[in-house]
């Protein structure tokens, strides 16, 4: 049955399929070709967009770092007014080898006071002497018990005494000895009316609080990263569980070439990334800022669905308008087919209808004549037959009255050749006697007879030549 149907529509459905590689095909790789320029192109402004997104933060922290600067060089200066103010007011001491104490308790209401008004949330202070021994220490703002005041303080205390007046020093990001929570601590240098060392002032500043202070968010979906110089993550907009195992790989990126983001492979997603340095108050080692959008946010603006549709809805087209042409191309030749099958079966009578134009009509028009002539062919063979049958009937008929006459003749011939035979039986007997002879010799001449019959197939009626016949025979009678 497959084979059948096959068989029948066979060429219709590949004049379809034809059509379909014809017209889809183009248009589906000039659908494909417009996507990926669409792509690359949504790659390019997501590039730029994600740049002066990190742009944006790094304004941000730049602004951040620098008043938290001014915030901690305002206050040490006024840690030493209030210091070098209490010793003015102290009477004079005799003098000594050993310098005195430098007393800081003066500036123990400064620093209370300082960070409920202070833009940059300081968390802790601590005010460590010239000899790098923790001195005073706040909380929140209020006196607390010294936590352990370890190496990387005193390394802090150190770079930060050495450091021009006005200035500050980084600490990385570390745990705080006070709070045990992660944070960003500064250090400014305590300097005196004449340029005496007295000590430094160390402020922390939560890494929560940037990530609150910052305001830029990463568009089109993304994340914002900050990194240290070593790659450790300091904050991030990204609340997802896998936030710091994803913060290595960001980081390994690399910078790229700017005109497009670097691509990383998180697990079986792709992320583009940009990265940017960024400079931090009192640190010699820049940070990275990263920005991060999923590649399937950024081509799904490409809207590959439309494309898709495009595509889907002009193969729909192309098919149905391939179906009619390809039925109307068909449907002729199996109008054909039907004829030659019915000309096989010996049917000349039917009437075959085929519309078409040019080379097809011309085809119709040739198969018509075609069975015409068969039909005419048919009809001459017929009466072919049909005149070589009476031929052969009328050789039969020939032999049988051959044979009668013979017999007539012979009884004649013995009637009349008796000697008494009467006159008046004679003169009976002998026209039959001769009517009997002519007709015998008229029988015994067969080309005469054959000729006839050819001549009578190819053109005259077997009743003409009968007609000769019967008056060459009724001739004779009359003679």
């Amino acid at each position: 049955m497959a084979t059948s149907v096959m068989r029948r529509f066979g060429l219709r459905y590949q004049l379809t399929g034809w059509f379909l590689l014809i017209g889809v095909l183009p248009a589906a790789a000039v659908s494909a070709y417009a996507y990926s320029v669409t792509r690359t192109g949504l790659f390019r402004e997501a590039a730029v967009l994600m740049r002066a997104d990190a742009d944006a933060a790094i304004d941000h922290l730049d602004e951040a770092f620098g008043v938290a600067r001014d915030q901690l060089v305002l206050a040490a200066r006024q840690v030493a007014q209030r210091v070098l103010e209490a010793r003015a007011r102290q009477p004079p001491r005799p003098r000594s080898k050993t310098p005195p104490r430098v007393n800081f308790d003066p500036a123990v209401s400064v620093l209370t006071s300082w960070g409920q008004r202070a833009p940059v949330q300081f968390e802790t202070w601590t005010v460590v002497d010239a000899l790098a021994e923790p001195r005073l220490a706040f909380v929140d703002g209020q006196p607390g018990a010294f936590g352990a005041f370890s190496d990387n303080d005193r390394q802090l205390a150190a770079a930060a005494q050495a450091t021009p007046e006005g200035e500050v020093v980084f600490g990385g990001v570390v745990t705080s000895a006070q709070t045990a929570r992660r944070v960003l601590p500064f250090a400014a240098p305590i300097m005196g009316s004449d340029g005496a060392l007295l000590g430094s002032l160390h402020g922390e500043i939560p890494a929560d609080w940037f990530q609150r202070a910052l305001e830029v968010r990463a568009t089109r979906g993304g994340s914002l990263w900050v990194f240290d110089h070593a790659g450790q993550l300091v904050l991030t907009t990204d609340s997802g569980p896998d936030a710091d195992a994803t913060a290595p790989t960001l980081f390994a990126a690399g910078r790229g070439d700017g005109d497009r983001p670097v691509q990383v492979k998180i697990g079986s997603d792709a992320v583009a990334v940009v990265l940017s340095p960024l400079a931090v108050t009192g640190s010699r080692e820049p940070w990275t800022v990263a920005v991060s959008v999923p590649e399937r946010t950024i081509a799904g603006q490409a809207h590959p669905w439309r494309y898709a549709a495009v595509v889907a809805v002009l193969t729909g087209a192309v098919g149905l308008v391939a179906l009619l042409v390809s039925a109307g191309i068909t449907r002729p030749i199996k109008s054909l087919e039907e004829g030659t099958r019915r000309i096989a079966q010996g049917d000349l009578d039917f009437d075959l209808q085929v519309r078409g134009r040019n080379e097809l009509e011309r085809l119709a028009g040739s198969f018509l004549e075609m069975a015409y002539a068969l039909k005419r062919a048919q009809e001459r063979l017929t009466k072919a037959e049909r005149m070589a049958a009476i031929g052969e009937v009328s050789l039969a008929i020939e032999r049988e009255v051959h044979q009668a006459l013979t017999t007539v003749i012979g009884a004649a011939e013995r009637l009349l050749a008796q000697p008494d035979l009467p006159e008046s039986v004679r003169e009976q007997a002998t026209p039959i006697y001769e009517a009997a002879v002519r007709m015998r010799d008229v029988l015994q001449k067969p080309e005469h007879v054959h000729d006839q019959a050819q001549e009578t197939a190819r053109g005259p009626r077997m009743s003409d030549v009968l007609g000769s016949r019967g008056s060459g025979l009724g001739a004779g009678g009359a003679a």
